[in-house]
């Protein structure tokens, strides 16, 4: 099994486990460099989702933006950048994870 398809998994895993499979509709995340403006083609990026078969490599950055979306209800995401490492990865983020609700 690929790197990127166990981060993919992992993201669905939590997903399902909280009922929200059918409102994550899209790729857990995608590769991101120098002067990288996303469009709607997106053919030159390594896309995260199942049944990619590019091995991840030490010095790849890749945006990490899952998403729920129920069209005409909601939208609801994160976003995260993180470089991979040749053990794991490293986010560039360094803010606290847990969920502030005011």
């Amino acid at each position: 099994m690929k790197i990127q398809n166990v981060r993919h998994r992992a993201c669905l895993a939590v997903l399902d486990r909280n009922g929200n499979t059918d409102a994550f509709r899209k790729r857990t995340g995608y590769s991101t460099g120098t002067s990288f403006a996303p469009n709607r083609g997106e053919w030159q990026v390594l896309s995260l989702y199942e049944g990619v078969k590019t091995t991840l490599r030490s010095s790849m950055v890749f945006h990490f933006p899952p998403a729920l979306r129920v069209y005409g209800k909601f939208t609801a995401g994160v976003s995260e950048m993180a470089l991979a490492t040749e053990t794991g990865c490293e986010q560039f983020a360094v803010f606290p994870r847990a969920m502030a609700v005011p």
